[in-house]
């Protein structure tokens, strides 16, 4: 099930090299969430799938909804927002998405969830704030740019 899911890999052997390479520390650090929102075992590697996901992102089709022109200017808003970062931790990025949220009236879940879509290519995933913490600036800027 897992092992269709990522395009090119037919092995646990193949698996496990894609997770070597995104790095063991990036999946260390998301587990506890993923852990957190997974309901059977087999959710758990299927929750970190986004971190060895190759650009651009296959949106599912819930997660492509969501991102309409409204999403996409805010986006758009964020990207230097986010490039002008000098924390690049979870809270710090929450906290300038909420900042945008509230200078521009926009429910956070507006903005929260294409930017889940953007960067996971999913409708469910862990806190975007940790999914974006865990990917680091350059994928997390560069899987944004994919969407806009």
């Amino acid at each position: 099930m897992i092992i269709a899911a990522v395009p090119g890999v037919k092995t646990g052997a193949d698996l496990k090299a894609l997770f070597e390479k995104a790095g063991w520390d990036k999946l260390g650090a998301i587990l506890p969430a993923v852990k957190e929102r997974s309901k059977t075992l087999l959710d758990i590697p299927e929750g970190a799938l986004f971190l060895i996901q190759q650009r651009p992102l296959k949106l599912e089709d819930k997660a492509k909804a969501s991102i309409d022109a409204d999403a996409k200017a805010a986006v758009t808003a964020l990207i230097p927002r986010f490039k002008a970062a000098t924390d690049w931790t979870a809270a710090a990025l929450e906290a300038e998405v909420r900042a945008y949220s509230e200078e521009t009236g926009t429910k956070l879940g507006k903005i929260a969830q294409p930017l889940r879509a953007a960067l996971t290519g999913r409708a469910v995933s862990p806190p975007v704030f940790d999914v974006m913490a865990v990917l680091g600036r350059d994928e997390t800027l560069a899987r944004l740019a994919d969407v806009v």
